[in-house]
C-alpha cells in the first residue's frame, strides 16, 4: 500500500535518497514514513507543498516559453529555473507541461548546440506528425 506521503514525494520526483537529501534527514526516516511507520512532521509537508508549487510554476513557464517558440517558428527552447530543483522534479515539471499541450509539440531534454547555462533547462520542441 503506497502512503500519501510516498505518493506525494514521488509526484514531485523524489526517489527515497533524494527525500532524504532533501529534507536532511537519514534513508531509515524517509523510508519509514513511507511505510506509515511514523509520522511525517509538519515541516516536511510544508517543503513537499513548496516544492509542488515550485513544479507548477516551471510547468508553467514552460508552457509560456513554448508557445513563444511556436509563434517564432523555432524548434529549441531555453527555460530559465528557479534555483535547483531536486531530484527530478525538473522532469516532473516538463511531464505536467506535456500533459497540458497534449502532443502538440513533443518535448524533451535537449542537448543545446552550446553548453547550457547553469540554471537553465534546455528542451526539443518536436512537431506533432
Amino acid at each position: 500500500m503506497k502512503t500519501t506521503f510516498s505518493a506525494a514525494s514521488a509526484s514531485c520526483g523524489l526517489s527515497q535518497t533524494q527525500a532524504a537529501d532533501f529534507f536532511g534527514v537519514r534513508l531509515d526516516t524517509v523510508k519509514s514514513w513511507g511505510a506509515g511507520r511514523n509520522r511525517v512532521p509538519p515541516g516536511v509537508w510544508e517543503q513537499l507543498g513548496e516544492l509542488f508549487e515550485q513544479i507548477e510554476r516551471l510547468a508553467d513557464v514552460i508552457l509560456e516559453a513554448v508557445e513563444t517558440v511556436e509563434e517564432e517558428g523555432g524548434a529549441e527552447l531555453w527555460v530559465e529555473l528557479p534555483g535547483r530543483l531536486p531530484g527530478n522534479a525538473e522532469l516532473m515539471a516538463l511531464a505536467r507541461a506535456q500533459m497540458t499541450l497534449g502532443s502538440r509539440p513533443r518535448l524533451h531534454p535537449a542537448v543545446p548546440g552550446e553548453a547550457a547555462p547553469r540554471g537553465v533547462l534546455c528542451l526539443a520542441a518536436e512537431a506533432e506528425q
